[in-house]
């Protein structure tokens, strides 16, 4: 899995603070991430992207946005409601190559992959391989 803080759109870099920008997902996840900051940008143009990355299997994108949540909930739940789609899109799309995929154990990484990619990142020496339940 590539860390690829340099394949996020710049303008995802551009709502980063120099030390927050840290992002570790596939290739494959790129474009959803790109189309949820896009969407995000929407309800709030100036929110900061915190970290995004890939754990236990599923997406994380952690933000914080420019007002106060508990000032406004509804747009806050909004926020919060478009970034769990996201992360539920990945967890049903390969991290490595953006087709429908499934969580998997690829010797003990729990990551999405499709059968492609899971047969080619298997088809080693490598330990116990197995779709995760």
């Amino acid at each position: 899995m590539k860390g690829c803080l340099e394949l996020l759109p710049t303008n995802i870099k551009e709502y980063s603070p120099e030390g927050s920008r840290r992002s570790s997902v596939g290739e494959g996840w790129v474009p959803i991430v790109e189309e949820l900051h896009n969407i995000l940008v929407k309800v709030d143009s100036r929110y900061r992207i915190d970290q995004v990355k890939e754990k236990f299997g599923g997406l994380r994108y952690y933000f914080t946005p420019s007002f106060v949540p508990k000032n406004e909930p509804q747009r806050y739940s909004s926020m919060r409601y478009l970034v769990e789609l996201a992360e539920a899109l990945a967890a049903r799309t390969c991290a490595a190559c953006g087709r429908d995929g499934e969580v998997r154990n690829l010797g003990g990484w729990i990551v999405p992959r499709c059968d492609d990619c899971f047969v080619n990142e298997t088809s080693g020496p490598s330990g116990d391989v197995s779709v995760a339940s």
